[in-house]
């Protein structure tokens, strides 16, 4: 790994036995130690940045400079090249997991069969391509934003039926033929519906037959040169082996026994390093907290909680009185990235540190509304995390998550004045609003003191050890990943929006962002052309406007900056509005 810190290029050797790194300079070739947590927190500090393994000088500005891509929020969901993206990130990313000592044809071909199987690509890539793939995204410093392809993918994945004689290039740029393949596409999806996914259980030939009879009847009321073509028995198939196999079982065999087969596939995920699988989820406090000028109670808090499932570890969290949304997601994820340095001076009376820092490998989460969405889609992608979602009321699929927040209000909540115990008949007489003492600042600090001094030091039967001392064997052996610095951490987890810029800049709920930079961006766009904007909804005094021209994206501050500073959104449309509108 390549690193530049305070001006000057360095590269990491190896760990030393006390924990400390061995670092080379570059340019003068001596060799020096440096603990590690020092380039940790360097990075967050903006004085640090990770250049990649095996850094190519400007590789990656290169390959930026072909695909005029430097944020793939600049892709629509249905742009062919952010598709061709997230297929070439499935191979490399296999590539990456797997730790290959060598890329031979021998090790890499297994990889590419295995994910072309759940891509269901007939055709997957060669081995030679994979590893050009790879090799870019390594050279890049595992940055998905190398994948893009510089000219738009070509080709047509859709299922095409053409007949049985007829050869599908021959008819490819003929539109009346596409649009009988569609009309054919169409009736075996009716098919499929009428006879396969039925109690009856019918072959796969009963669905070839029907499709037959479909076509047959259509073909009565179409002209002789415009009849639907008969497909080949191997398209059906093709077909109904695509479908989703959970889909299929419910359909044919029941609910019942396709939740018990695949409760035992996904039951129990095993990772076996730290950051491999982290669960997310919300939960409303067993709480009440009031508020420290007025002493009245102000409600319940909610709480989004990062859980990493191999140590066990608390990697961040947010606590806010709005309801969960893309802000508190995006607000627990940079708390969970970053590192807790923070924690001795801002809360002396904590004993221990808190560790846990890095890019999760996946963030496993469920279906709620605030989990979908192009914005955590996009940051996802350009950190390199794989998103996954459970399926809705299975909370079995994420245990770990669960489980601490049982463990979290028995432990914690449930012994504070003002608690309203998660059973009714807990509560009895006790009335939490007249006995509720906790403000928000107190609730923020005995939960770091809880995860701290008590959770994390903690015997957990679960994996038989302390969550803290797993973590450090851990990262001793697979170090966590790092953005590239704090700025970028702040672009790719930033709220993407568009606006138009005028004289006065760009405005946002009524609030207006200038400067001379964003006036040059202006001179070269047309007047109703909008721009790609990233917002922290946590903080409104800076944004990040996408300028197409150096492929970068400008920090832009509020004229306000005495209103704006530390403000949140859900603050400004309290004061705006008199209500919260995110």
């Amino acid at each position: 790994m390549q690193f530049s810190l305070r001006g000057r290029e360095f590269i990491i050797e190896k760990r030393l036995p006390d924990g400390r790194i061995r670092i080379k300079d570059i340019i003068t070739d001596e060799r020096s130690a440096l603990p590690e947590q020092d380039l940790v927190e360097a990075v967050f500090e903006n004085n640090a940045e990770l250049l990649g393994q095996h850094r190519n000088q400007d590789v990656l500005q290169r390959r930026l400079s072909k695909t005029g891509v430097c944020d793939i929020a600049c892709l629509s969901e249905n742009d062919p090249r952010r598709l061709e993206l997230d297929r070439r990130f499935s191979y490399v990313r296999a590539v990456t997991l797997a730790r290959l000592d060598k890329q031979t044809p021998e090790t890499l071909a297994p990889l590419i069969s295995k994910v072309a199987a759940r891509l269901n690509e007939p055709k997957p890539p060669s081995v030679i391509t994979v590893w050009r793939w790879w090799r870019s995204y390594t050279d890049s410093g595992q940055d998905v934003r190398s994948l893009v392809p510089a000219i738009q993918a070509r080709g047509n994945r859709n299922r095409r039926f053409f007949g049985r004689q007829a050869k599908e290039g021959e008819l490819k740029n003929n539109p009346e033929a596409q649009k009988r393949s569609a009309k054919v596409a169409e009736l075996l999806n009716q098919a499929i519906d009428e006879v396969y996914l039925k109690d009856q259980r019918f072959t796969v030939q009963a669905v070839y037959d029907a499709l037959l009879v479909k076509i047959d009847d259509a073909n009565q009321f179409r002209d002789s040169d415009d009849q639907l073509p008969e497909p080949k028995r191997s398209g059906v198939y093709e077909a109904i082996a695509k479908l989703d196999d959970y889909a299929v079982i419910e359909a044919r065999f029941g609910k019942k026994i396709a939740d018990e087969k695949y409760r035992a596939v996904l039951q129990g995920p095993r990772p076996t390093r730290p950051l491999e699988r982290v669960e997310c989820d919300h939960t409303i406090l067993d709480l009440f907290v009031i508020d420290p000028m007025m002493m009245l109670p102000i409600g319940r808090a909610y709480l989004t909680w990062m859980m990493c499932v191999f140590t066990k570890m608390v990697l961040g969290f947010y606590i806010s009185f709005n309801p969960p949304s893309y802000l508190t997601v995006m607000e627990c994820l940079k708390h969970a990235i970053r590192s807790k340095t923070y924690l001795r001076k801002k809360f002396p009376n904590i004993r221990n540190d808190w560790n846990p820092y890095g890019i999760p490998e996946m963030l496993v989460v469920d279906n709620a509304r605030e989990f979908h969405g192009r914005n955590l889609e996009d940051a996802c992608h350009q950190l390199g995390i794989v998103l996954q979602f459970s399926q809705k009321g299975k909370s079995w699929l994420r245990p770990t998550i669960e489980r601490s927040f049982r463990t979290l209000a028995t432990q914690l909540l449930h012994q504070l004045p003002g608690t309203t115990f998660s059973n009714i008949f807990d509560r009895a007489d006790y009335e939490p609003g007249k006995t509720a003492i906790v403000t928000p600042d107190t609730l923020d600090e005995i939960t770091h003191k809880w995860i701290a001094d008590v959770y994390q030091v903690s015997a957990h039967r679960g994996i038989r050890d302390i969550p803290a001392l797993r973590w450090e064997k851990g990262i001793a052996e697979w170090p966590p990943a790092l953005p590239v610095n704090n700025q970028w951490l702040d672009v790719a987890l930033g709220y993407t929006e568009e606006r138009v810029v005028s004289a006065r800049g760009i405005e946002l709920d009524n609030l207006f962002y200038n400067d001379d930079e964003l006036a040059l961006v202006r001179r070269g766009l047309d007047s109703q052309k909008k721009v790609i904007i990233k917002r922290n909804p946590s903080d409104l005094s800076l944004i990040h406007v996408y300028d197409q021209k150096h492929n970068a994206y400008l920090p832009v501050p509020a004229v306000d900056q005495k209103y704006t500073k530390g403000l949140t959104l859900y603050q400004h449309n309290v004061i705006s509005w008199g209500e919260p509108l995110c």
